[in-house]
């Protein structure tokens, strides 16, 4: 749910989550905090939202939702809203002017512009329009893999001449739509390899787009897209896409280390993964977040 009540509830339930364990975990919305919670041996956790839905309409609530936790929004979901076309529009429309004022409240009160899900054209017009770098949270190379839901050349370039960071996903409908329930460590050694190529290591990262169970359902609101993804879905498709060949189960942390793996193997050192891992988007929040 993108709605504005959709985004408090869903908020509502993390929050109290997290304060029935103080000792676990700690709520991120600087980059002071990420090195407190590291000292402190607890989860930091902050938010994000896929879609500007939840601001509805108007974009001092971008203050309001920052000050809750949130550190990024995505402009377009996918499809076409008042920000402008997501990436599976056939339009490839551009940012609109609430797009314009909506990019210019997160940069006064730094919220960073996620282009994830966007649009080209609204992406390319988001990042010019930013006057600080931007993030491609989840995304993945469109010269490795054709597709809808990766990024141009021309994009990821855009993001890495922002300061920003572009990350890579590892489910399968997207690094490889030609084989979706293989995903290997190679092709997405070679989603990475490419966007370094272009931008160079300081500016990539890792972002899973990982749940252990995603379901697109009719009734979620998403039929285009799942259409588009399973054109011989029977209205319900559930993603067993999230296996990586070679690694027992889809959690986070053993997809990971099989991918520092290749990247050792392939000549990438400690530093440059420890980049991949965190640090490249760490530095992206220590520059935005305040």
């Amino acid at each position: 749910d993108t709605s504005l009540g959709g985004a408090l509830k869903a908020l509502q339930g993390w929050l109290k989550k997290i304060d029935e364990r103080p000792d676990k975990y700690h709520i991120v919305r600087t980059a002071n905090d990420i090195d407190q919670a590291v000292a402190e041996n607890k989860l930091g956790i902050y938010f994000t939202h896929q879609g500007t839905g939840h601001f509805e309409g108007d974009v001092e609530k971008v203050a309001v939702f920052r000050q809750l936790g949130y550190g990024y929004c995505l402009l377009a979901y996918n499809m076409r809203n008042a920000v402008g076309d997501g990436c599976f529009e056939p339009d490839n429309g551009r940012l609109t002017i609430y797009g314009k004022a909506l990019v210019s409240a997160y940069n006064r009160y730094g919220m960073i512009v996620d282009v994830s899900h966007t649009g080209e054209r609204t992406a390319l017009d988001a990042i010019e329009h930013s006057s600080a770098p931007v993030i491609s949270s989840h995304s993945v190379a469109q010269a490795v893999r054709d597709y809808p839901r990766s990024h141009s050349d021309e994009l990821i370039k855009a993001i890495g001449q922002s300061g920003g960071v572009m990350n890579i996903n590892t489910v399968g409908g997207f690094v490889d739509p030609s084989n979706p329930d293989v995903v290997t460590t190679d092709i997405l050694f070679a989603h990475i390899d490419h966007i370094v190529s272009l931008i160079g290591i300081d500016h990539v990262g890792y972002g899973s787009d990982y749940v252990p169970d995603v379901t697109i359902s009719a009734d979620m609101g998403l039929t285009p897209m799942a259409d588009a993804l399973f054109p011989d879905r029977d209205g319900t498709h559930v993603f067993s896409t999230m296996f990586v060949k070679g690694v027992p189960t889809p959690a986070p942390y053993q997809i990971i280390a099989a991918l520092v793996d290749k990247l050792l193997e392939k000549g990438y050192s400690e530093e440059d993964c420890g980049k991949f891992l965190g640090g490249n988007n760490y530095r992206l929040f220590k520059q935005v977040w305040r």
